[in-house]
């Protein structure tokens, strides 16, 4: 405000009254000013032995100054050096909104927000900051955060195709992040996008080939896609990686069962029952192996099992009811055809294999 007092002001005449009320508003200026600097230095001066009087003065400077930007900045340093993230944040969303050209601001704000989960606002946030300021690093790697935060949510809760555009958002951020790479995968297998999922898992494979459940996730999306030859040599090399891995020899499993291969079906879907017994896909498919070697007994108990882990499924319904009619159980017979028949009307299970994926952490 000094700039008002200027050479030309002063010497013209009549003009008195003009010139008090400029130095008037200088001489306010100076001291506020002046009084700011002895807030800011009494904080200074406590913080050496006293971080929670330092605190109060720099709350008390916020409050007496809240158009000035140094009080923020210095309150949210100190609670940075404590470790105090939820005061970090109330803070520093206030100068955010105040002060939003202030970049600091937008970081504090959006990782605080993802640490506590709010990683919607994360993303909002630090994609602000990134437009503003794409040369930043840290706008790239905390944004790439936000997203892979935002994305495993949304996996989690079944919705996978939100869950695709956070992960593919991500790649454009970190194009060799392996754990967004696993995550949009699992996304693609879950939208049946099997396509998709394969020459994702091998872009990993490719990346890194020592990637835990690499030859897994491209073994599932193989046998997706029908390629069970594939699929089984793939799975082949994760079993012996990891020979107790249920998952894997429930899916070889089921390669071998279409492939009519019932012996080593049988094997692999007995090692997936004992590692997978809520399963229900699992020990049905098991009933049916038994069923073909004539293990009628077992197949029976195996089919009842199925049912109840999952009553809406239609399949092992049937299958009882085809049991128990061809060994002349015919009242029972009718009455499991009977309910297979209502719940194929209701169409309820509709997923391949009846598995899945939920989100990797990195």
């Amino acid at each position: 405000m000094a700039f008002l007092i200027t050479p030309r002001v002063l010497g013209h005449e009549g003009n008195g009254m003009m010139f008090m009320e400029s130095l008037l508003a200088l001489l306010l200026f100076v001291g506020l000013q002046q009084t700011l600097d002895e807030c800011l230095h009494s904080a200074d001066t406590a913080g050496r032995n006293d971080p929670v009087g330092a605190e109060r003065r720099l709350q008390e400077c916020l409050e007496q100054y809240p158009e000035n930007i140094t009080p923020y900045l210095r309150l949210c340093a100190l609670y940075q050096k404590e470790a105090k993230f939820a005061e970090l944040y109330e803070v520093a969303l206030k100068g955010l909104k105040r002060f939003p050209d202030e970049r600091r601001f937008y970081l504090a704000v959006g990782v605080q927000a993802g640490r506590e989960g709010r990683c919607s606002q994360a993303v909002d946030v630090l994609s602000a900051g990134y437009e503003r300021w794409p040369e930043d690093p840290g706008f790239r790697k905390y944004l790439a955060d936000a997203y892979q935060c935002r994305g495993m949510h949304r996996l989690d809760k079944g919705d996978n195709g939100e869950a695709v555009k956070d992960f593919t958002r991500l790649l454009e951020l970190d194009p060799n992040n392996i754990s967004a790479l696993l995550n949009l995968g699992r996304a693609q297998h879950n939208m049946q996008r099997s396509s998709d999922a394969l020459k994702t898992f091998d872009r990993i494979a490719a990346l890194d080939p020592y990637t835990p459940l690499i030859h897994f996730h491209r073994g599932v999306a193989l046998y997706s896609l029908g390629l069970f030859d594939e699929s089984i040599e793939t799975l082949n090399r994760q079993i012996a990686i990891l020979p107790t891995h249920a998952k894997s020899h429930y899916f070889r499993g089921l390669a071998h069962y279409y492939k009519g291969a019932w012996q080593e079906a049988l094997e692999d879907l007995t090692i997936a029952v004992e590692g997978l017994p809520h399963s229900s896909d699992a020990v049905f498919r098991l009933g049916r192996c038994m069923e073909h070697f004539g293990r009628f007994k077992e197949a029976e108990d195996a089919f009842i099992r199925s049912s109840r882990l999952n009553p809406g499924d239609v399949r092992p319904v049937y299958a009882l009811g085809y049991l128990m009619a061809r060994s002349g159980r015919n009242d029972e017979a009718e009455k499991f055809l009977n309910r297979a028949i209502e719940l194929y009307e209701k169409k309820i299970s509709r997923h391949p294999a009846g598995m899945s994926f939920q989100s990797i952490k990195p």
